[in-house]
């Protein structure tokens, strides 16, 4: 995924050396330079942790599951011991609502797999993060009894009960 500095390196570089596409320019440079190796992949890493984030923020299911699917790899690199062993379940999970359950499926391609708290575009949060949001209201405010989870026009709320 280029930026847009780095079409400009590479087309100065091909018209006086030669003709190669971006991606083997990427490879041959990360070969001959380690700085660039390590800025090519933590970048490359953002960006898919950039596309997780506005997955969550839109509601966008698709974008979901193909950005989790992109991470994985990273998670063996890294040794996240959980997430590499526990990602590729839950995909293969949410892969296979649409044989078990299409009808959940549709609901989650509809952005029901987040939390609206605002009627805001790129708002919405992931169900645990509101979760720990209302945890520490109730914690801060103190005269909070209660904390429940219920559909509103469909879609996920967070209440707090008195």
């Amino acid at each position: 995924m280029p930026t847009r500095l780095q079409p400009q390196v590479f087309m100065t570089f091909c018209t006086k050396h030669m003709h190669m596409t971006l991606e083997r320019w990427c490879e041959v440079q990360s070969q001959q330079n380690p700085q660039f190796d390590y800025w090519l992949k933590t970048w490359s890493l953002e960006i898919i942790l950039l596309l997780y984030i506005r997955a969550i923020r839109e509601g966008n299911f698709q974008l979901y599951i193909e950005s989790l699917s992109k991470i994985i790899p990273w998670m063996f690199a890294l040794n996240h011991t959980h997430y590499s062993r526990w990602l590729p379940v839950h995909i293969r999970d949410m892969l296979s609502l649409s044989e078990k359950h299409p009808e959940i499926l549709e609901e989650f391609r509809a952005g029901k797999f987040v939390v609206h708290k605002t009627s805001s575009k790129f708002s919405a949060m992931a169900i645990d993060q509101c979760h720990k949001q209302n945890n520490a209201t109730v914690k801060e405010s103190g005269d909070k009894q209660s904390i429940s989870t219920e559909t509103l026009d469909g879609g996920w709320s967070c209440k707090l009960l008195h």
